[in-house]
């Protein structure tokens, strides 16, 4: 991963040499970086993030399995069908019984709403979690999008995300 990085680094410096100024770049010893003056690109911004008190379920129903009532009750829940299955994520309270499902999961919400053009959003996130060896799940709405992390990772994740700059907000 180190290998990919630097390669993109020392591609994407020559890409911006040939387009911009070369006061732009650093370098150190044959290994490139980018400089702070590149800070829009996607895989460098800072987001604002918001950890969600409730716990979530991530369930797996058959393909055209019914979708529980409770769900429709206001909670906050996502629903996905495809044509292998139906995925239920929503807070533990109201997860379906009898399913294949795994408890415990936290949310964390980038603060939005953005547009659905921006680039490099989610991509500024799992790089940082991968990095820390943090799985995830990834939900995207018009909005906004949601990184769920199972709640034993969670002091990891956010821990992560604070170094890789992201800030988190406390909202009411």
């Amino acid at each position: 991963m180190r290998f990919v990085r630097i390669l993109f680094g020392i591609l994407l410096n020559f890409v911006l040499a040939v387009n911009e100024e070369p006061n732009k770049l650093a370098g150190d010893k044959g290994m490139w970086y980018i400089s702070p003056s590149h800070a829009d690109d996607p895989l460098m911004r800072k987001l604002s993030l918001h950890l969600l008190n409730d716990t979530f379920s991530i369930n797996k129903l058959p393909q055209f399995g019914e979708i529980p009532a409770i769900l429709s009750k206001g909670e906050m829940c996502f629903i996905f069908r495809t044509d292998e299955e139906l995925t239920i994520i929503c807070p533990d309270f109201m997860a379906p019984n009898n399913v294949q499902q795994e408890l415990g999961w936290r949310c964390i919400m980038v603060e939005g709403p953005m547009k659905l053009d921006e680039v490099g959003v989610l991509a500024s996130l799992a790089e940082p979690l991968a990095s820390a060896n943090v799985p995830i799940m990834a939900v995207s709405t018009y909005n906004t999008d949601y990184i769920f992390v199972a709640e034993e990772n969670l002091v990891h994740a956010v821990q992560a995300l604070q170094k890789a700059g992201h800030e988190f907000v406390h909202k009411e």
